[in-house]
């Protein structure tokens, strides 16, 4: 059975790819560095907008809480088929929900906790429009 023949850098590098990315070792690296720059932005823009993680509330009680809730229930609560990486709350602070209260958070995976994350604002953002037509 003959081998399987490997890809060119989809940059034009002319270089063979690093298996499954499709881009060579010098572009891989590149892709890195560009994310981490743009996470970092990203990190900075919301402290800006939102404060620090401490002032946002998640100080060395929630540290606590989270590894409590983590060890309780290891499993995401949502998908239940990937390791809880994150605790949520299940009523966001935002909307009144209580910090620390064990029936408010729930331990999602990264990926559950962006999308909830995202019907959360989605729902916020509704119930401001709504409020301001009226």
């Amino acid at each position: 059975m003959p081998k399987s023949i490997g890809t060119y850098c989809l940059n034009g590098c002319k270089v063979m790819s690093v298996k499954g990315t499709h881009l060579c070792p010098r572009c891989c690296k590149q892709r890195e560095q560009r994310q981490a720059k743009a996470k970092k932005k990203n990190e900075q823009e919301r402290t800006k907008r939102e404060g620090t993680t401490t002032q946002r509330g998640y100080d060395y009680q929630w540290s606590k809480v989270s590894k409590l809730v983590r060890a309780s229930e290891p499993i995401c609560r949502r998908c239940k088929n990937a390791l809880a990486e994150m605790v949520d709350h299940i009523e966001p602070l935002k909307e009144g929900g209580d910090r620390l209260d064990l029936n408010n958070l729930q331990p999602l995976c990264n990926k559950c906790h962006s999308i909830k994350t995202r019907e959360d604002y989605k729902r916020l953002a509704d119930r401001e429009r709504n409020t301001q037509a009226l």
